[in-house]
């Protein structure tokens, strides 16, 4: 059987590194949530992601900081990398859920 590509294990790293940190908010799957200002990331290319993660670590004390001082490197490339293996929602199921979110609020 042939081994993992490094490909491979860096995305099977962040999914587990993306799980214990990120999916509480995030989702499962990295998906959007306007509602709670939660931006989509699945699908993400991996640079704009790396550049987003930097960009939070740099932020003034908030989770996001506190949660990426304790990851290393490769947590963050590995989540960065599980999260552009991900197949974003199809556009249509964002804007039902950007209608009904406009919905609730209009109530």
């Amino acid at each position: 059987m042939a081994a993992a590509s490094d490909a491979d294990q860096s995305i099977a790293r962040g999914a587990i590194a993306y799980v214990f940190y990120c999916a509480e908010c995030h989702g499962a799957n990295g998906q959007a949530n306007p509602a709670k200002g939660i931006p989509q990331l699945a699908g993400l290319r991996v640079a704009d992601l790396m550049r987003q993660l930097s960009a939070l670590s740099a932020k003034a004390p908030d989770r996001h900081a506190q949660l990426l001082a304790r990851m290393d490197q490769r947590d963050l490339a590995g989540i960065a990398d599980y999260l552009a293996s991900l197949a974003p929602p199809p556009a249509s199921a964002i804007q039902r859920e950007q209608r009904g979110d406009q919905k609730m609020r209009a109530n």
